[in-house]
């Protein structure tokens, strides 16, 4: 009698994981992530004054600076760059130069991201470059929106401009 307990008990988290699938195959760009930005490595990391915004009265945190080789996690996306700063009472991080990647999709390279905590969304910038896993280059861009609340982050907003084919 326990034993049927116990097997009606799973029955809803079976059957719940079998309707996240499709195929028995999960999409990772419909998984959501907890869309913790984590740091993971930089050569050097100082901090400085934060700006007092007018009228802001409360106790600021010093923001952090992070230079060289500069690495950030979240969700199964990496996010590197030759520089970033932290700005801890905003929520945002500024990198600089940087790439995104992950094992599933493609890889963005940039001039600018920024990342708000609150949101979980980055804003690229400036130079974007769309590469596909096996180094082609597939577009450009000026602009994109990427959110991580999801495993990998998923372009909400902005547009590619495709390569044109090269003529022999």
């Amino acid at each position: 009698m326990r034993a049927f307990l116990f097997a009606l008990m799973l029955v809803p988290v079976i059957g719940f994981a079998q309707a996240d699938s499709k195929d028995g195959k999960i999409d990772p760009t419909e998984v959501k992530s907890d869309g913790k930005l984590n740091f993971v490595h930089a050569n050097k990391v100082k901090t400085q004054p934060a700006i007092r915004k007018e009228g802001d009265k409360r106790k600021l945190k010093e923001d952090e600076i992070y230079v060289g080789d500069v690495t950030f996690h979240i969700g199964g996306n990496d996010l590197k760059a030759d520089s970033a700063i932290l700005y801890t009472n905003d929520g945002v991080l500024s990198m600089f130069n940087f790439s995104v990647s992950n094992p599933v999709s493609f890889m963005f390279k940039g001039e600018n991201l920024v990342f708000t905590k609150e949101t979980a969304k980055a804003m690229l910038q400036s130079g974007i470059k769309i590469t596909a896993l096996n180094g082609d280059v597939l577009g450009t861009s000026e602009s994109m929106e990427i959110d991580f609340g999801y495993e990998i982050g998923k372009v909400i907003a902005g547009s590619i401009t495709p390569l044109e084919p090269e003529k022999k």
